[in-house]
């Protein structure tokens, strides 16, 4: 898979660059080391660059130009005979004035005389010995080396090199086996729901939580799918019986048996499957619903008397609302949805009761917007009850109830159901704005 393979170079290139990293720091080092140490070589007043000068002069009569070197410097400089007798000297403390065995002098050339780094040369019949400040210098216990030996280094030298080489090799084998093991199954389930089909993916390792987000994803589509199938079934069987009652009556008509009972036979079915249609519609609404955008004030009270006229002038049966106008309130939301919630239930008692009247009441509290709807209808308890159950929106029957909670929630309210023996209570709880 494209992914996993973006995973896995991803990680090469982190190890690489990291190995890229470590050359990088080890060549600066280098780079740095012998910058410093050909700086140092080059300086004049190292004891190389400084004999040289020297040897350029006369030791036994320096002029003054290095005689001031030497001051400067806090060097001094004894001049000895080839068995050690003392010559002359340059700023050498008088406890160093004085001849030496031939002993002491290859002790002070190896180390150090008094504490003192001294640097020995042979010029001519005489040896010079540049002598620096204590802890200026310090010198290595051995000035020689095997030639085995070094190339014993060179050879550890290149053994650790391989080996680190090989150490980010397996580094980046392992991890990338772990990362395909953790990923793979990721990638195969997350093509599988593309693909529309169920996914299971074991649990444990680094990423569960991530596999357990695509099980509970794969469940829910797997619900809804079976639920999808159930409705569609559901509505299916409810569409063919009308269309079956429509077939048989068209038959009576053709043949000119009782028309206009088979008329009105016809006419009820083809009104039971508008209303099935528009249970569709709704569901539709439904899924489509989101919290308004750019919510506005409405004022419930002008809404409330507008809805409540028009409703009773649609009725056909003996339907009435009273309205408690001695309160009034403003919520923040969309007026349309809002309108669409308070009308279902104005429009469910009129079609549920043959003769009804609906209380409507506007109650403000502390922290919220209360609107209460209230019928003397013919509900029972326990359907009431019912009403504060989830009620799928893909059910048969109840499309208004659903889609009153739906506009309810997106304005950050909610609605209860209670029985007002007899009628049914609906309290519309809107969130106060501020």
């Amino acid at each position: 898979m494209k992914s996993l393979t973006f995973f896995t170079k991803t990680l090469f290139r982190f190890l690489a660059t990291l190995l890229a990293l470590f050359a990088a720091v080890l060549l600066v080092w280098m780079i740095g080391v012998g910058a410093i140490y050909f700086r140092e070589a080059r300086s004049p007043k190292s004891p190389d660059s400084l004999y040289k000068a020297i040897a350029k002069d006369d030791p036994r009569a320096l002029s003054a130009p290095l005689q001031n070197t030497l001051a400067d410097e806090g060097i001094w400089m004894l001049v000895l005979d080839d068995t050690g007798k003392y010559r002359t000297a340059y700023g050498v403390p008088a406890s160093l004035r004085h001849d030496y065995k031939t002993s002491e002098v290859a002790k002070f050339t190896r180390w150090y005389l008094e504490d003192h780094p001294v640097f020995t040369y042979v010029e001519g019949e005489n040896i010079v010995v540049l002598g620096y400040p204590k802890d200026s210098y310090g010198k290595l216990a051995s000035n020689y080396f095997q030639v085995e030996m070094t190339f014993r280094l060179l050879y550890l030298l290149l053994f650790i090199f391989a080996f680190g080489i090989f150490a980010v090799f397996l580094l980046y084998y392992f991890s990338s086996k772990k990362l395909n093991a953790e990923i793979l199954p990721l990638a195969k389930g997350i093509e599988e729901l593309a693909q529309n089909r169920p996914v299971s993916l074991p649990h444990g390792g680094e990423l569960n939580d991530l596999k357990e987000a695509l099980n509970r994803t794969s469940r829910h589509l797997e619900a809804d799918k079976a639920e999808r199938r159930r409705w569609i079934r559901g509505i299916s069987h409810d569409i063919r019986t009308p269309l079956t009652v429509i077939a048989a009556n068209a038959k009576s008509i053709e043949d000119g048996k009782d028309i206009s009972h088979a008329a009105k036979t016809i006419e009820e079915s083809a009104f039971r499957i508008d209303k099935i249609l528009e249970g569709l519609n709704l569901t539709y609404f439904m899924e489509q619903l989101d919290a308004p955008e750019n919510p506005k004030a409405i004022a419930l009270l002008p809404l409330i008397r507008r809805i409540a006229a028009e409703c009773i002038d649609a009725s056909d049966t003996d339907f009435s609302v009273e309205i408690d106008d001695a309160e009034d309130a403003r919520i923040m939301g969309d007026e349309n949805l809002i309108d669409r919630a308070v009308r279902n239930l104005l429009q469910n008692s009129a079609r549920h009761n043959k003769a009804v009247t609906v209380r409507i009441a506007i109650k403000e509290t502390k922290d919220a917007v209360v609107l209460c709807i209230a019928d003397d209808g013919t509900i029972s308890s326990a359907d009431t009850e019912r009403l504060n159950d989830d009620i799928s929106p893909r059910s048969a029957n109840g499309f208004g109830i659903p889609i009153v909670k739906k506009i309810l929630a997106i304005h950050g309210g909610t609605v209860q159901f209670a029985y007002g023996d007899p009628g049914l209570i609906a309290r519309l709880i809107f969130p106060k704005p501020f």
